[in-house]
């Protein structure tokens, strides 16, 4: 009787301990029964209890968790070595096109910067020389014997005035470029948008596989 019941007590356990654990579905096709303690950036740790010893999968190797709660989570997916390169070099031209992005959109920033700047000093310049011009004419004009000292202010202005030039001129050159480099800012923003699509083929009888494409967003 005594027999019995620790059967029937060790069953009831091993019963709870099966439903208690969760299952690692692996991409070889495995499953794989145990308790899930930690999962990182690579690596998933897990129990085989009652066994309290911690072992490790790479993330590469499981496909999706099945945990004891009935939740799940998709950890990866199958990927052949054509699939895996592709995916290499979409991460490398992503991050070479974000490289771009942020160079383009930090010459944009500055070429506006300057070009204001620039023909904020070329039109401050080119007011106080108009200025001194119109001054010395009137104090000319105003003057029955006339003025040295009007003479002298419109000389002064017409002077000023040509060397206001070469800051406007810079600074609108300044401005042009900008649509440029919006335009490769905008480019190069399409670019962060393109990735690569590959979806599982749903299994027909003994047949499966998947297929790869290309998907495009565009952000405006």
């Amino acid at each position: 009787m005594k027999t019995l019941a620790l059967t029937m007590a060790m069953l009831c356990m091993g019963i709870y301990i099966a439903a208690a654990q969760d299952t690692l579905l692996l991409l070889n096709g495995e499953d794989l029964y145990a308790k899930v303690e930690m999962i990182d950036e690579g690596t998933i740790s897990y129990t085989i209890p009652p066994d309290t010893k911690v072992f490790t999968l790479n993330k590469d190797e499981v496909y999706m968790i099945k945990y004891a709660d009935g939740t799940r989570q998709t950890i990866g997916k199958t990927q052949t070595k054509e699939e895996s390169i592709r995916a290499e070099e979409e991460r490398d031209r992503k991050v070479q096109a974000k490289s771009d992005y942020e160079r383009y959109r930090d010459i944009y920033l500055r070429k506006r910067k300057i070009g204001i700047t620039q023909l904020s000093m070329g039109g401050g310049v080119a007011a106080a020389g108009i200025a001194l011009l119109v001054v010395g004419l009137h104090m000319d004009n105003t003057s029955a014997y006339g003025s040295e000292f009007g003479t002298n202010l419109s000389l002064a202005g017409s002077i000023i005035i040509p060397a206001s030039a070469p800051f406007l001129i810079f600074g609108t050159i300044q401005l042009c470029l900008m649509p440029k480099y919006k335009r490769k800012m905008k480019q190069a923003k399409q670019q962060l948008s393109f990735a690569p699509v590959t979806q599982p083929l749903p299994p027909v009888g003994n047949i499966g596989g998947s297929y790869s494409g290309v998907a495009m967003r565009f952000n405006f």
